[in-house]
C-alpha cells in the first residue's frame, strides 16, 4: 500500500509539472471543460462562449446569454478526478460574470481521497471599446492533503488573480486573446511555509467560423522563470451547423517534449430562448505514467 501510495504522489507531482503548475498543486492549470481541451486547450481567444470563461476572462465580454455549465475530467489509468460548475451571465454586449467552483480530488486505491483542491472564482468583463474587452478573475484555493511531506502534506489556503484582453472580429474574421495568470499569489500551508507561483502569459488568435462551419485557433504559453513552455492548436468543425461540430487539436509541450493529440465531439440543441450544449474531449498523452483521460462538460443556456 505505502508503494502504490507513494507511486501516486509521483504520479500527481508528474501530471502537475506536465501542465505547468507548481509541484505542490496550487492552482494547477488543469481545465475539465470540454471544447477548449478538443482544441488542443488553444482556447485563450474563443469569444463569446461561456465555456470561455474557464480560458480567459475577457473572452465572456460578448457573451449575450446566462448559462450554467458543469464538467467532469477522468484519468484512465489513475484515481484523480477533475470538475467543475459554474455560472455565467451574460449583460446585453457589453460586461458580463462569472462565478466558478472547480475541485481536483485524487484518491488511494482504497478510495479514500489523498488530496483534494477546491477553488473557487468570481470573474468580472467589460467591454471598453466596440471589439475590445478586458476581463479579471479573483480566486480562492483550499487545499485539504493528507499526504505527509513536505511539498503537499497538510492543509493550506489562498488567493491569486487573472488579467485578460480579449479583441473581436479583426479585419472581419480574427479574434485576439491575451492572459496572465496566477499573479499576486500567496498560498499559505499549516506548517507555516509560504508559496508564491509564478506567473503565467497566454496568447492566443482565433478565427470566427469560415462559413459558419470552420474554425481554427492557435496559442502559446509561457511561465516566468522558464520561458516559452507550450505551443497549441486546435480546429473546429461544424459538420452541421449550431447542431453539431467535430474537434481536434495538439499541444506541444517544449519542456518535456512531448504532443499531445485531442479530439472531441460538441452537440448543441434548443431554440431562440434555451439551448442545450453537450461537449467530450480525449487527450492522448504519450506520457505512459499519466495516460489518456476523458472530459465531459454538459450546460444550459438561456436568454
Amino acid at each position: 500500500m505505502i508503494k502504490k501510495i507513494l507511486g501516486l504522489i509521483l504520479v500527481f507531482s508528474a501530471m502537475l509539472a506536465a501542465q505547468g503548475a507548481s509541484f505542490r498543486g496550487a492552482f494547477p492549470d488543469l481545465v475539465p471543460e470540454a471544447r477548449g481541451a478538443a482544441l488542443g486547450d488553444a482556447a485563450v481567444a474563443m469569444v463569446g462562449d461561456i465555456n470561455a470563461t474557464i480560458w480567459n476572462p475577457a473572452a465572456m465580454t460578448f457573451t449575450t446569454q446566462k448559462g450554467v455549465v458543469g464538467a467532469v475530467n477522468k484519468f484512465q489509468q489513475w484515481p484523480i478526478y477533475l470538475g467543475m460548475f459554474g455560472y455565467v451571465q451574460g449583460m446585453g454586449t457589453r460586461s458580463a460574470s462569472a462565478l466558478i467552483w472547480k475541485f481536483l480530488t485524487l484518491k488511494a486505491y482504497d478510495g479514500e481521497a489523498r488530496y483534494q483542491e477546491h477553488t473557487i472564482s468570481y470573474a468580472w468583463a467589460t467591454q471598453i471599446m466596440p471589439s475590445l474587452g478586458i476581463g479579471i478573475r479573483g480566486k480562492y484555493l483550499m487545499v485539504n492533503s493528507k499526504f505527509n511531506n513536505e511539498f503537499t502534506g497538510g492543509n493550506a489556503q489562498g488567493f491569486s488573480f487573472d488579467i485578460g484582453a480579449t479583441a473581436y472580429g479583426l479585419f472581419g474574421y480574427l479574434n485576439i486573446g491575451l492572459v496572465f495568470k496566477d499573479l499576486g499569489s500567496i498560498i499559505k500551508w499549516q506548517t507555516g511555509r509560504t508559496e508564491k507561483l509564478p506567473p503565467v502569459m497566454e496568447f492566443g488568435i482565433s478565427t470566427l467560423p469560415i462559413i459558419d462551419r470552420f474554425s481554427f485557433l492557435a496559442a502559446m504559453r509561457a511561465e516566468q522563470g522558464i520561458g516559452l513552455s507550450e505551443l497549441k492548436g486546435g480546429m473546429e468543425i461544424w459538420i452541421f451547423p449550431d447542431i453539431m461540430a467535430i474537434r481536434m487539436g495538439a499541444i506541444d509541450n517544449l519542456l518535456n517534449k512531448e504532443i499531445h493529440y485531442t479530439v472531441g465531439l460538441g452537440i448543441l440543441t434548443g431554440d431562440i430562448f434555451h439551448a442545450y450544449f453537450v461537449n467530450y474531449a480525449y487527450e492522448v498523452n504519450p506520457n505512459e505514467v499519466v495516460g489518456p483521460r476523458h472530459r465531459l462538460s454538459v450546460g444550459l443556456l438561456w436568454q
